[in-house]
């Protein structure tokens, strides 16, 4: 232990006499943070002794990127040796220099062998700073400090650490930690390399005679610095939440993060709870920030949902509110300025029975009336609402043309910093959905009174498809598929009455069959529609002036194909029915 104290003296003398440095200066810290990493192509010493500056996050957050570093932030930095060669190390010292504006060395820990001895000390005074041999690569580090090397100046606002350790057996590694307390040195601080490994002295004495890495065997190698403007002292949590009907897989429903019209994120989807955390990514009191909604439904996702979204019902009800049925009550069947909006197909603030009768061209098949900007099928059918407005969106706006709240999926976000948590909360509507069956509710008003009067269906998710739905009542049907004169026909018996509308999406396999035709027995006055698209059939029925269908075999649709059975060739995708108050129905299936 006396030869390892008489020899990490001599190292300090050495140093002392070579640099003619003050012993009594006063110890310093320092450290650095800018916009992105800085550093160079640096060469590694290939046989000798690579030197790392990395950095490890922070005391908070180990995982914590470097451009997320906030001001007040304590980073870890480490000392890392790569010993490429094949001798020990028994000695290093590394120094690093730092800007004593932009950080403060709060403490420093050593990962050394058992027994080895330790010192971090600061020779920097009144400030001092590294002036390079500019006939030496910077990052050759012994170069850079032996007699041919550099020089320390004095210059105000930089100190620097000498980080030594000694030891019986091998130092490699990491050999030590730095944390550097994170300041803010304003808006005109040059951060560019405010932390980095100035020289490097490495030597192995096992053996008895010091061996020291001679000169281009010790290099910064790749990191020897770090520069990154650090971001200001939020303490704010932010959240984006949203109410979402249970009908919408909100986990497919997300947010891209933009500031000043630059996204800083990637997709962001909402948990199951219909909460996004993206504290990390508003980073400025000062800038523009926007939240743009995504979806992670594929474009036929997205056309299958509407196809539950946009149904008879809606139609039903929205004639209902317009008094277009004979049991229809005017003004008194919507409830919610939502529902106007939804179905207000040509975007002129007046809802007409042309409106609804758009709605049914669009159930039909014959009539699309998702508006069509070019920016997809979702952004035009989708509409995101702050919930405030949501809720606080009457008829009565509505219908005196005040402006609409913002339904685009493009929502600026004004953060209050001065609270700890701060959450944007919004609502979900879309075109079409009358009945809101898979809209978002208005915060007072009974969703029942939306989608249905009365009746919470119990078993809607077995005879909806899969959806939640309210609705008045269930009506009774049978569905059979058979084979009859070399054709498969697939029937539906209505065994209900004062059903005024109804409607199935059927899909066959057809790779096998052919469609052919729809068959309908359902009445004299009743409005007929059957097409089919990519192996679906779109068929359904409406009486609009508020009657009944005929119960009975009301559906026979008929397929081609050389088959020798039925099963399993025609599945029925969703229903929908309505009755003659036009309100939503469950369609159960035997």
């Amino acid at each position: 232990m006396n030869k390892i104290k008489q020899f990490f003296k001599k190292i300090e003398d050495f140093l002392y006499d070579l640099y003619e440095f003050d012993k009594h200066m006063k110890k310093v810290v320092l450290l650095l943070l800018l916009p992105v990493f800085s550093f160079g192509q640096l060469t590694s010493s290939g046989d000798g002794i690579d030197v790392d500056l990395v950095f490890a996050g922070t005391t908070a957050d180990a995982n914590k990127p470097l451009n997320k570093v906030q001001v007040n932030d304590t980073i870890v930095v480490k000392l890392q040796l790569d010993n490429l060669s094949q001798k020990s190390i028994t000695y290093v010292h590394v120094d690093v220099q730092y800007n004593i504006n932009a950080y403060q060395r709060v403490d420093y820990t050593f990962n050394v062998p058992n027994g080895a001895q330790t010192s971090n000390g600061n020779w920097s005074g009144n400030g001092m700073k590294w002036s390079p041999n500019p006939n030496y690569d910077l990052n050759d580090l012994w170069a850079q400090w032996s007699t041919q090397g550099g020089s320390y100046q004095q210059v105000a606002g930089w100190e620097v650490d000498h980080v030594e350790a000694v030891s019986t057996s091998g130092i490699t590694g990491n050999y030590a930690t730095l944390y550097f307390k994170v300041k803010d040195a304003g808006a005109n601080h040059n951060y560019t390399d405010n932390i980095i490994i100035t020289m490097a002295r490495v030597t192995d004495n096992s053996s008895g005679t010091e061996y020291v890495f001679p000169v281009g065997k010790v290099r910064g190698y790749d990191t020897m610095a770090i520069t990154h403007i650090p971001l200001e002292d939020l303490d704010s949590n932010i959240y984006v939440k949203v109410d979402a009907n249970s009908n919408l897989d909100v986990t497919k429903i997300g947010v891209v993060v933009q500031k000043n019209g630059t996204p800083v994120s990637n997709n962001l989807y909402f948990d199951a709870g219909g909460e996004i955390n993206v504290t990390e990514y508003i980073t400025s009191t000062t800038d523009n920030y926007t939240l743009d909604f995504v979806t992670s439904y594929s474009s036929t996702e997205w056309e299958a949902l509407l196809d539950n979204i946009i149904t008879i019902s809606d139609v039903t009800l929205t004639l209902s509110e317009l008094g277009q049925y004979g049991h229809g009550n005017v003004g008194n069947v919507f409830t919610t300025g939502i529902q106007y909006s939804a179905v207000d197909s040509n975007d002129d603030r007046d809802l007409t029975p042309q409106d609804a009768y758009n709605l049914l061209g669009h159930v039909m098949g014959t009539l699309d009336i998702i508006p069509d900007d070019g920016t997809g099928i979702f952004n035009n059918s989708f509409k995101p609402i702050k919930k405030a407005d949501y809720n606080s969106w009457s008829i009565y706006k509505f219908q005196n043309n005040v402006q609409e709240p913002n339904h685009s999926v493009v929502h600026p976000i004004t953060v209050d910093f001065n609270q700890s948590s701060y959450t944007e909360n919004f609502k979900f509507g879309f075109i079409g959905d009358a009945n809101g069956s898979h809209s978002s509710p208005v915060d007072g008003t009974d969703a029942s009174s939306i989608t249905a009067r009365s009746f919470n269906v119990s078993l809607a998710p077995v005879m909806s498809y899969g959806q939640q739905v309210l609705a008045d009542g269930i009506i009774n049907g049978e569905w059979s598929t058979a084979l009859e004169d070399g054709k498969v026909v697939a029937t539906l018996r209505l065994n209900s009455t004062e059903v005024t509308a109804l409607q199935l999406k059927i899909d066959y396999d057809n790779t096998i069959l052919t469609f052919d035709e729809a068959v309908f027995d359902t009445g004299n006055t009743v409005t007929n529609f059957a097409s089919e698209t990519n192996g679906r059939v779109n068929l359904g029925s409406i009486e609009q002036n508020g009657g009944e269908i005929k119960t009975g075999d009301i559906y026979k649709v008929y397929f081609t194909g050389n088959v020798t059975s039925p099963v399993g060739l025609v599945s029925i995708f969703n229903t929908d029915a309505a009755n003659t108050d036009g309100h939503r129905l469950i369609l159960n299936l035997q």
